[in-house]
């Protein structure tokens, strides 16, 4: 009968057997103990409750995750921000920790190097790339984060001066060139004048489409 099981034991769940073997029903003839809370009763994003469980065990033949199991905790979005060269491993959801504290292992991941490999064509490494390590904003580096477009190498050619100043030590007029051939990319042309590349002085900037440049008066 129900009554030969005690505290932390429960009817068996196959019925009793007809007749016990003596005459007083032993608890192991008609009962089963009542399982223990233990680690696989929790699923992912679950850890074992951090308490001391009933010595009776389980209230039911089977543990529930309401008596044995509490929420993980959830990596801050700002946990890895400390430390450039991590990156929070998701931001929408970030992963449940694999222990009551969260650690370095559970939400970060390793943020990607600027390197050279990264540059197309025409572009070099950043001078903060160059001088030292950058981290970028994901695994996986993009050109706008580590590289500059490479100062040009092939220079214009047949540069001349127009000039319409015709006070003595000044200059104005326009000035022409013949823009370089080749895939070297450009943004615009920088005109400097002066006795020597040297210590000549910028009077101003032109677009690359351009291929004269009007020198003001009194230059």
């Amino acid at each position: 009968t129900n009554d030969v099981c005690g505290l932390g034991f429960f009817p068996k769940p196959d019925g009793f057997p007809p007749y016990c073997l003596g005459v007083t029903c032993l608890t192991s003839e008609c009962c089963v103990e009542a399982p223990q809370c233990n680690a696989e009763v929790c699923p992912a994003g679950y850890l074992l409750k951090r308490i001391t469980f009933s010595e009776y065990g389980c209230a039911g033949y089977t543990c529930r995750l309401e008596e044995c199991c509490e929420a993980s905790p959830v990596c801050p979005l700002d946990f890895c921000d400390g430390d450039g060269s991590k990156l929070i491993k998701f931001t929408n959801p970030t992963p449940n920790c694999t222990n009551y504290t969260c650690s370095t292992q559970d939400c970060c991941k390793g943020a990607g190097v600027c390197s050279a490999s990264v540059c197309p064509t025409s572009y070099g490494l950043s001078r903060a790339a160059t001088l030292g390590v950058v981290y970028c904003d994901s695994g996986t580096c993009r050109p706008q984060e580590c590289c500059d477009l490479k100062p040009p190498t092939i220079p214009v050619t047949s540069v001349s001066l127009q000039d319409l100043d015709l006070d003595e030590g000044e200059l104005g007029g326009v000035i022409t060139w013949v823009p370089p051939v080749g895939d070297e990319l450009r943004s615009y042309y920088s005109v400097r004048v002066g006795s020597s590349a040297a210590t000549a002085g910028l009077v101003g900037n032109t677009s690359a489409a351009n291929s004269s440049f009007v020198l003001p008066p009194g230059t």
